[in-house]
């Protein structure tokens, strides 16, 4: 997973992983996890993420989280 570009997209489109995680609905310790590569993403979440996030080539969902 590439971290580091799932941050960046976060950040320029939410500000703050906060406020993704606020959008998301989701406590920001999950995101976080998710970003330290703690916890790997269920499906559902990649698809919200890359929802959330206008991801939507595949090329780009496979280089950013596998």
């Amino acid at each position: 997973m590439k971290a580091n570009t799932l941050k960046g997209r976060i950040v320029s489109r939410y500000g703050t992983v906060r406020n993704f995680a606020a959008d998301l609905n989701w406590p920001e310790s999950k995101i976080s996890r998710i970003l330290r590569q703690r916890q790997d993403p269920h499906l559902n979440d990649i698809k919200l993420i890359c929802s959330r996030l206008q991801i939507d080539d595949p090329n780009e969902v496979v280089d950013i989280f596998f």
